[in-house]
């Protein structure tokens, strides 16, 4: 039988109740606010958005997710209230280049995704830290010509007549919450808050926490490489 003394040991030696973990994880999430942009730019041209390699646990992004997205949009059009404000924040100048270059080779290798072509490599770039499907289906939708999971019969992506929403975010861009280049290298911050946005908190703490034992901070993995 354990022991009083046993318990507080086990405690003494990391271990954390998962109730302190969800309120610390609250905690870095609420610190994240602090970083908020003072001007706000309202919308930010989709070329000037791509995923941040944290996102889905280190996946950065899922083709398959961005193709089944934009089929619904294409059908269903943009839904404003279920997408709301695409949280993103600004690229440190020092890691653009490292940045711009990981997120190409990936594009490169799935061919289901948008083309980087289209992205703006001056002034200042930004990654998402939610709806980073979202964006990306409408880059495939804005290059024309593509279909469902590029194949010949599959629906042609384009945006029905009544999406005033889509066409707005075509022409200027997602409506954005924009965070400032510091919160990306407050890697504890910029997970809780990256990870509360996209699920319920239970969820969130557990890929959290995995992240943080399996992803170096963005900065350290590139001058890693």
């Amino acid at each position: 039988m354990s022991s009083p003394k046993d318990t507080s040991s086990s405690t003494a030696k990391g271990y954390e109740p998962q109730a302190k973990k969800q309120k610390t994880l609250r905690l870095e999430a609420a610190r994240a606010e602090t970083y908020l942009a003072p001007n706000q730019p309202g919308r930010v041209p989709l070329n000037k958005v791509s995923w941040h390699p944290h996102n889905r646990g280190g996946q950065g992004i899922i083709p398959f997710h961005v193709h089944n997205l934009a089929h619904a949009i294409c059908t269903r059009g943009t839904s404003r209230r279920q997408y709301n404000q695409v949280r993103m924040v600004e690229v440190p100048e020092h890691v653009v280049k490292q940045w711009l270059s990981a997120n190409h080779h990936k594009s490169t290798l799935n061919p289901l995704l948008a083309s980087f072509q289209a992205m703006s490599h001056t002034g200042p770039l930004y990654a998402t830290l939610c709806r980073t499907h979202f964006v990306e289906a409408h880059k495939l939708i804005l290059e024309g010509g593509r279909r469902f999971m590029d194949q010949s019969d599959g629906l042609r992506f384009e945006l029905v007549n009544w999406d005033c929403e889509g066409r707005l975010i075509q022409s200027q861009g997602v409506v954005a919450t924009v965070y400032s280049a510091k919160l990306w290298e407050d890697n504890d911050a910029l997970l809780a808050l990256m990870h509360e946005s996209n699920y319920d908190e239970s969820e969130a703490f557990q890929i959290v926490y995995k992240a943080r034992e399996s992803i170096f901070p963005l900065s350290a993995s590139f001058a890693a490489r």
